[in-house]
């Protein structure tokens, strides 16, 4: 088994729903933990723009 050891570096980690798992994650692993949301969930009202954009990724329309 490989042991993981950050020798006391910054660690980054973009996630907000297991914060405080990962922080004390990578605490366990010697790191330094910078964690922070990168992304927010929002409901639209009206999501036929998404919809839409869905479609012509799965039709393989997208650049």
């Amino acid at each position: 088994m490989v042991k993981v050891n950050f020798q006391g570096l910054t660690v980054a980690a973009f996630e907000s729903r297991m914060a405080t798992e990962i922080t004390r994650l990578i605490e366990r692993y010697g790191g330094r933990p910078l964690v922070a949301p990168v992304l927010r969930e929002i409901s639209l009202e009206d999501n036929s723009i998404v919809q839409e954009f869905g479609a012509r990724l799965m039709a393989g329309r997208v650049d």
